[in-house]
């Protein structure tokens, strides 16, 4: 109760000191400043995640470009393949007959040797 009193009474005693005046009719402003401010901070963090956006959507058009030239790479690389196991099993065919047409020329020179 005796704090209450004395706040009351500094404060009747301040209430029509001129400074005090003052303060009260430049304490609202203060705080418009730090609003200033605290708009200026967030117009500032927008326009970073605005950059940071367009850099990282950039990046993202890059990786998909690249992408799709990889599958595109990719897809040749597996039409080759099949290209060269058919080409295999082509070589495969052809050695198995020359085998099989050794041993009958071998069989052939065999029975007229003897």
């Amino acid at each position: 109760m005796v704090i209450i009193q004395r706040n009351i009474r500094s404060w009747c005693t301040l209430r029509t000191w001129e400074w005090f005046k003052l303060y009260g009719k430049v304490k609202p402003l203060i705080k418009g400043s730090k609003q200033n401010e605290e708009y200026e901070l967030l117009e500032k963090k927008c326009k970073d995640m605005e950059d940071n956006y367009q850099r990282e959507e950039r990046l993202r058009k890059d990786l998909e470009t690249a992408n799709a030239n990889m599958q595109k790479e990719k897809q040749a690389l597996f039409q080759q393949l099949e290209q060269e196991r058919d080409a295999l099993s082509e070589s495969e065919e052809r050695a198995a007959k020359l085998l099989a047409l050794k041993s009958d020329v071998e069989k052939q020179v065999c029975d007229d040797v003897i």
